[in-house]
């Protein structure tokens, strides 16, 4: 639900504030109801104002001049706060400029930083309005009740069957599964974003664009609803905005409830997992430190547009203040008290999000040749450029407060010492995924070819675990004895959470282990603790050094 109408641009060419008129494909949407906004639309950027100016945006038709234009509004209005405000709408790129630029929504794939990419497949059109006809809106008391009491029911059926749910998490699950579960996450997701805009048809708004996206390195749908900033009240907007968060947990449930039935073994496990999967990324969804649903709930509840980036940019602010000095900034209105704990949490969280999808990316990438390995190394550059980035806004806040160089290069010499410190001082637990297998009769520790895998010791403790495709289950413990010469070939089903019938084999690197006693477990997943690393180190042999032999 974006709230911006554009980036900011130069200011426009003075010949064309004379007579101002506003840009192709900008629309000045009035207020549909008491109590509803003034709302500037451009393409897929929607940018509220006040009443004031909407009133003067909405005159802006190339014709009259600025003294023309404060006449007609009258009072607060004089030939100089024209000036000034059709100067920020200029600089907003709302105004003809006498380029013809396309509009947002004509673009099919767009890059939103910092990490981000969509894909839009479609326009929904009348096919959203004669669904929203046949779906019970959540404007409705009933039906906002019956949608809880099912949500409800089917978490107290996971919680019933916990052990069972533990169990098919745990434990490697048929390939047909794994294929059936990816449908119908995808399925279901494109579920959850076909709610939002049918919502947002309940309300009276209209969903402009439907599509794919990377959502900080995860697949994921969208539905673009940015004009849900037209609806009058902020009770709207939230409906609209966890309009498909309660979809997908209603689907978690029914799946839950029917895990419950006398339903074969495996298909009770795959409906447990399934409700698990639609639970999790409903949560997921709540959390409000990025873009996704539980954000546009939070600000459009608080009806504060564009909460997020104000908050980074005032935590921002208040960081430069502390480290670099100069004049106190003062809280911007519509930051919150809260906002600067808020801001930098919402910058935390993503690279979170980040670090943890390309921790599981990395193993995939490395197995691809050069053309993983060089993947690898541009993303490992950009995020480190995000780092650059952000120390460069950083000292321009400064300066904005008027921090003296002397100080700023102080400080950021004593934050890049405390970082080297940091890098080589902590000291993090390095663990090697692997696989066990049991090949010529002796036991062993095996890593695919071309994965970079750090020194490993004789002695190194060996976990051997059953591993599903959540949790793993420890089997048994041991010892690496030493490398092996050469490479071994390892059963591919080995490297997976999946059963598979297939004797397909990969070459491997191996270390010979020795179990502490018990019986032999099967072949599956282990890990190797390569003992305790500084964090420079451990960084680069968890999201760099993996993708090289």
């Amino acid at each position: 639900m974006a709230a911006r109408a554009g980036s900011p641009r130069a200011a426009t060419d003075p010949a064309l504030l004379d007579r101002p008129a506003l840009a192709a494909g900008v629309e000045v949407i009035a207020p549909g109801e008491p109590g509803a906004p003034w709302v500037i639309r451009r393409g897929a950027g929607y940018l509220r104002v006040g009443a004031d100016l909407g009133r003067l945006a909405a005159g802006l038709d190339g014709h009259a001049d600025r003294a023309t234009l404060a006449d007609r509004l009258g009072p607060p209005w004089s030939p100089e706060a024209v000036e000034l405000a059709v100067d920020r709408l200029g600089s907003a790129g709302l105004l003809d400029d006498g380029r013809t630029r396309p509009a947002a929504t004509a673009r099919r794939v767009v890059f939103v930083p910092p990490l981000s990419v969509q894909l839009t497949l479609v326009r929904p059109g009348r096919g959203m309005q004669r669904l929203a006809r046949v779906v019970p809106s959540l404007a409705d008391h009933r039906t906002r009740s019956v949608v809880v009491a099912v949500v409800a029911l089917g978490l107290l059926a996971l919680v019933m069957q916990g052990g069972a749910l533990v169990e098919a998490l745990s434990t490697p699950v048929p390939w047909q599964s794994v294929v059936l579960l990816v449908l119908a996450a995808g399925a279901a997701t494109t579920v959850h974003e076909v709610s939002h805009g049918v919502a947002l048809v309940h309300e009276g708004g209209r969903p402009s664009r439907m599509g794919w996206m990377l959502f900080y390195l995860m697949p994921a749908m969208f539905c673009d609803v940015s004009d849900a900033w037209r609806l009058p009240r902020p009770a709207q907007r939230v409906r609209v905005a966890l309009a498909g968060v309660l979809t997908q947990a209603v689907i978690g449930a029914v799946s839950a409830l029917a895990a419950g039935l006398p339903v074969p073994g495996p298909v009770r496990d795959w409906l447990l997992v399934f409700a698990a999967g639609s639970y999790a990324v409903g949560l997921l969804n709540l959390v409000p430190l990025v873009k996704l649903d539980g954000y546009i709930a939070l600000m459009t509840h608080l009806d504060r547009p564009n909460l997020r980036a104000l908050c980074i940019d005032w935590a921002r602010a208040t960081t430069a203040w502390a480290l670099l000095g100069g004049g106190r900034p003062v809280r911007p209105a519509g930051v919150p008290r809260w906002g600067a704990a808020f801001g930098w949490a919402s910058v935390l969280f993503p690279w979170y999000l980040a670090l943890t999808v390309l921790g599981l990316y990395v193993g995939l990438l490395s197995r691809t040749g050069p053309l993983g390995v060089a993947v690898l190394v541009v993303g490992a550059v950009y995020l480190a450029a995000l780092v650059v980035q952000g120390a460069v806004r950083l000292v321009a806040a400064g300066r904005r407060n008027g921090a003296r160089p002397g100080r700023t290069a102080a400080a950021l010499t004593a934050v890049a010492a405390v970082v080297a410190v940091g890098l080589t001082t902590v000291r993090l637990p390095l663990a090697v995924p692997g696989a066990y297998v049991a090949v010529d009769g002796r036991l062993l520790f095996a890593v695919p070819e071309g994965v970079g895998v750090p020194r490993i010791d004789p002695g190194a403790p060996v976990e051997v675990a059953q591993a599903g495709l959540v949790l793993t289950r420890t089997r048994a413990t041991g010892q690496v004895v030493g490398p092996v010469d050469g490479l071994v070939d390892a059963p591919a089903a080995a490297f997976l959470p999946v059963t598979v019938t297939s004797d397909v084999t990969l070459p491997a690197q191996a270390w010979e282990v020795r179990l502490d006693g018990g019986r032999r477990p099967d072949d599956g997943a282990a890990v190797v603790d390569a003992g305790l690393r500084p964090l420079g180190q451990w960084l680069y042999l968890t999201y760099i050094a993996a993708g090289f032999e």
